[in-house]
Parts: C-alpha cells; structure tokens; sequence
C-alpha cells in the first residue's frame, strides 16, 4: 500500500514538474486555424453589429431609415453599402411606445443580401430601442432569428449600452453568442466590448466614411470543449468598406496555456495578419466564408468587394 502512494506521489510530482516546465518554457499550442478562426469570428461579429448600429445608432437612423428605403431620389441607399442597392426590408413596431419608446426594429434580409465588401447576410436581426441610443446609458437589446452572416450561422442575443460621455459616440455590447460552421462545428462566444465611432458618426447614412475602434475580452468555447480567452491588448480598427479589421492586436490564450498574439496591421485593408507563439511569428491568412448556395460579391486580395451575382430579397 505504501508502494502504491510513493508512486502515485512520484506520479503527481513528475505531472506538476511538466505542467512546471510548460509554464516556464511559454509553450503555446495554438495554431494558425484557432486565430484565423477567431479573426473570422471577430469580423463576422463586428459587420453584424454594425448593421444594427446603421439602423438603429439614433432616433433619427430609426426613423430615417425607413424615409431612406422608400425614396426615389437616392441612388446609393446608405452610401453604398449594399450590393445593386438591395437592402434589408425594415419594420418599425412602436405600439408598445410611452412617450416614444420602446421601439422594436426588425431588419429582415430575406434570402440574401449582398454587401458591397463581399459579406452574404440572410435572416432577421430583432433589436428593441428603449431609448434614443445616443442618450448616456440607453440600452437596445438583439436578436437574432434564423440568422447567417456568409455560411455561418449566429444565434443568441446582445445587448448594447450607450458611454456616458455625449461627446463620444460610442456603445459597450455585452453578447452571449454561438457560431455554427457549415460542418456543425460551433464557437460559444460570450464578450464584452466597446464600439466607437472614429469617424463617420455625423453622417449616419453614408457608409464609407465610418471607421470603428474596438476593445474588450473574449471567451471562447468551441465545440471539442476547448477553451480560448481573447483580450484586446492594442484598439482593433475597422473601416466599413474593409471586410477585414486592418489594425491592431489581441492576446489569445488556449486551455489557459501561454498566449499568441495577432497583430492586424499598420492600417492596410488586406485579409492578412501576424501570429507570433513560441517566440516565432509567422503570416496568416483571414478566413472569408461565403454561403456555398448564393453567389455574392467576392473580394480581391485587398479586401474589398467588387460585383458579383447577388441573390434576391423578399
């Protein structure tokens, strides 16, 4: 019996001395698939919330958005951003308004709707107001209903809060996400982050002219149970017309083993970013899913959209 516990203690030792070692040596099993991943899910993540964001940032977007759709002197609804001018159907609900709010917003995109940057939205975004969102502290609360954004399918729900600060633009998302992968595979993502308008906020229904800093943490599940922490180390930067995040960094960490880090660029709109684990640094690639049942705008290699056969909205 004393034989047993020696070993078992000789065992224990020898597993704390590895786990010890691993530490000391900084080994990162992370690889090059769990960051592109992850990169994927961040841009899937920000282009979603800044569809809602469009729509509903202010009381005026609410309601010019639908004074926006209907007229016939535009020509490029929303300053561009949808491919042939096709955008989501808005239905404005405000029976249950006291002196104006709530407000319940539902963006539907039908079939599909193609975005100039090359992104293939389909289903419904469900977002209720119950403030002007540019009041400090106002909230709006998402949904989602059968909801993909390329071929990857989001469920679960936000809820954004507006900074106390009026002169910043600005709205913490707190989110408790799943993506689905075509494969069935999925990522449990719940985070905390922080949106600002850069630039563009004066002009809420011009696209091109935004460009959004991001900050926050991550938590990550993905479907084999492995666990990844993300925190923002240096402010993402994202234009509207880029479908990539062109600038910045981020700390990942798998199984709470040492951490790798991304590094987005110097501000360049391209699908490529940096991964440095193990003391090595090596060029990745940023994913770009497209539906496989839709033909929508492809990329080039800059990341920017051009023309393709967009499919057609109910």
């Amino acid at each position: 019996m004393k034989k047993q516990i020696w070993i078992a203690t000789v065992a224990a030792m020898t597993l704390f001395a590895a786990c010890e070692d691993k530490i000391e040596t900084g080994q990162s099993s992370l690889t090059e698939e769990d960051l592109a991943n992850e990169a994927t899910l961040e841009n899937l993540s920000q282009e979603t919330e800044y569809e809602v964001d469009l729509f509903t940032s202010s009381k005026d977007n609410i309601l010019g958005a639908a004074a926006e759709m209907s007229s016939k002197d535009h020509h490029r609804p929303f300053g561009g951003r949808y491919l042939y001018d096709i955008c989501p159907n808005i239905t404005i609900d405000s029976s249950m308004a006291v002196n104006g709010f709530p407000i319940t917003v539902t963006l539907n995109y039908g079939d599909s709707v193609v975005l100039e940057n090359g992104h293939v939205i389909r289903g419904i975004i469900q977002v209720v107001v119950y403030d002007d969102p540019r009041h400090p502290a106002a909230e709006r609360d998402v949904t989602f209903i059968d909801f993909f954004i390329d071929d990857v399918q989001l469920t679960g729900d936000i809820t954004k809060r507006r900074g106390q600060d009026p002169a910043i633009l600005d709205f913490t998302s707190v989110a408790d996400l799943t993506f689905t992968f075509p494969d069935g595979s999925f990522w449990k993502r719940d985070s905390e982050n922080t949106r600002t308008f850069a630039e563009g906020s004066q002009t809420p229904f011009l696209h091109f002219d935004d460009v959004f800093h991001m900050d926050g943490f991550v938590n990550n599940t993905n479907s084999d149970g492995t666990s990844f922490a993300k925190t923002i180390t240096q402010t993402l930067v994202k234009p509207a017309e880029c479908r990539f995040i062109v600038q910045g960094t981020v700390t990942m960490t798998k199984n709470d083993e040492a951490p790798a880090i991304l590094d987005f660029g110097n501000g360049e709109c391209d699908d490529l970013a940096t991964m440095t684990r193990n003391g090595e640094t090596s060029e990745i690639r940023l994913r770009h899913h497209h539906d496989g049942g839709q033909e929508g705008g492809h990329g080039d290699d800059d990341g920017n959209g051009h023309d393709g056969q967009g499919g057609q909205h109910d």
